[in-house]
């Protein structure tokens, strides 16, 4: 357990990559990036340590208190422990007790002002909400902490590269290219074999339209973790695709292709770049060959590789689901998101789209919604809102189904929430904009449709265009007549 507790701020700086590596995924998560990284390697405290592991114990039958009081015992015996809260707030968090869990951490800093961990987690939490101005504001202070924090060397040098990730991160997100490249040259000084930090080094350069600089760091991830990193060529598609050059994306995807046909990242990348362009048929060529793929790396898979090979099978899966629910073929994508979901129970882009899957099912007989399914599918939705009420796809999922189960004003509430966050994808525009159509409001409904209708491919599209034209023929409002005056001759 004490090995997982030091892991913690490693795992969280994942999220924030995940975060700065956007252009690898579209809005809304409706596609897993396939390219998964290993999670960074750190030296840890001693594994056996009696009091953390009794700490568990008492913690796994809900003596939160006890767990506590002897984590305390812990620290003080190992100074290159996280403070006894920060540890708490992983458990917490593992458990899914969210308020819990953030209550840990503000603990943390009640308790520990001067140690910097906290913050660090918080800003990576910040990062994945979006919120790129608190995020900012956390790596800021774990910084100025950094700089006297002398109680462990080894965690400030675990802490330091990750503060300095987290910035960059920040400059990403505002498209501060410059001071992004600039940050991740310093963390590759600290990390000198950071692959994903060359990676987003790559994309600072690229989006300064240094695209042969961006290639040869792209390069230099590929040798630094050849088993982890995307193929390069296939990387600086997606760079061009982001940028909105589909023909160089076109040529640089082929070129991967061409180069690693029986690579799987490469596929999988291939079919999330083909499902995000409208090229449907192409991306069920990909996945498909994919899951064969996967198959059969799962069948040579070492105790050593396990872990990647279940999340690369589990990516498969997802997107094969993705292309089966942009087809309203909703049973094969409930069949391959429940895959996913059993696999990984805690994969949000498996139970998301599962819900979204299921709430779309109809009894054949009567061509009406299947309680059973939608059912199940508020579940699953409410559950992920529970687990993350601040992440805006949450929400519009949420928001989707409940319109699907007949409640309309919850689900509105739900959508205006989603769309309230800055991050209107194409599908919470189409959701909030049948719904808006359903109470009268045309207008909002056609400028929301309006806005959705160009991005080229998303999973309610033919619907978004539907209504869009609906609306379209549809005779304008009658204008009000004034009341007339009375003192008017």
């Amino acid at each position: 357990m004490v090995r997982l507790c030091r892991l913690l701020v490693v795992a969280m700086a994942a999220v924030a990559l995940s975060v700065a590596l956007a252009c690898f995924r579209p809005v809304l998560g409706q596609v897993v990036a396939p390219e998964t990284p290993a999670t960074p390697k750190a030296e840890t405290a001693p594994a056996k340590i009696p009091e953390a592991d009794e700490a568990a114990k008492k913690f796994q039958n809900r003596d939160w208190d006890g767990a506590l009081a002897l984590l305390e015992q812990a620290v003080k015996k190992n100074v290159d422990l996280p403070p006894a809260h920060v540890i708490m707030f992983q458990w917490f968090a593992q458990s899914n007790q969210g308020f819990l869990a953030r209550m840990a951490l503000e603990r943390t800093v009640m308790n520990e002002p001067k140690d910097p961990e906290a913050f660090v987690i918080l800003g990576n939490i910040a990062l994945q909400e979006r919120r790129i101005t608190d995020a900012q504001l956390l790596f800021l202070k774990a910084q100025q902490l950094l700089g006297p924090f002398d109680k462990s060397l080894k965690r400030k040098n675990i802490l330091e590269p990750q503060t300095i990730s987290g910035l960059a991160s920040v400059d990403e997100a505002r498209e501060k290219w410059p001071d992004a490249e600039a940050q991740l040259e310093t963390l590759l000084k600290l990390s000198p074999k950071d692959a994903m930090a060359m990676q987003r080094l790559a994309r600072s350069l690229f989006q300064q339209t240094k695209a042969a600089e961006a290639l040869k760091w792209l390069r230099e991830s590929k040798k630094a973790d050849e088993h982890n990193i995307l193929t390069p060529e296939a990387a600086l598609g997606r760079f061009y695709e982001q940028y909105g050059d589909h023909k160089d994306a076109t040529i640089w995807m082929t070129k991967a292709l061409e180069k690693a046909p029986e690579d799987l990242a490469t596929r999988l990348v291939a079919a999330q770049w083909c499902l995000e362009t409208g090229q449907l048929d192409d991306a069920e060529k990909h996945t498909i060959k994919a899951m064969q793929l996967a198959d059969e790396e799962r069948r040579h898979a070492t105790d050593a590789t396990a872990t990647q090979v279940e999340a690369r099978l589990m990516n498969a899966k997802v997107l094969r689901g993705l292309v089966a629910l942009f087809r309203k073929d909703f049973k094969t994508a409930e069949k391959f998101f429940e895959d996913a979901h059993l696999q990984s129970p805690g994969n949000f882009a498996a139970s998301n789209n599962l819900a979204l899957a299921l709430c779309e099912q109809k009894i054949e007989s009567s061509g009406k919604p299947d309680p059973a399914k939608v059912n199940r599918a508020l579940e699953y939705a409410n559950a992920n809102y529970q687990a993350s009420p601040r992440n805006p796809e949450t929400a519009s999922t949420l928001g989707w189904v409940l319109y699907k189960a007949g409640y309309r004003d919850r689900a509105e509430g739900a959508l205006r929430l989603a769309a309230s966050s800055g991050n209107l994808s194409a599908d919470t525009a189409y959701y909030l904009a049948q719904v808006s159509y359903d109470g009268g409001n045309k207008e909002l409904a056609r400028n929301l449709l309006d806005a959705a209708l160009k991005t080229v491919s998303f999973s309610m599209r033919p619907e978004a265009q539907s209504l869009a034209d609906k609306i379209k023929a549809e005779p304008p409002p009658k204008e009000k007549e004034k009341p007339k005056d009375p003192n008017a001759k």
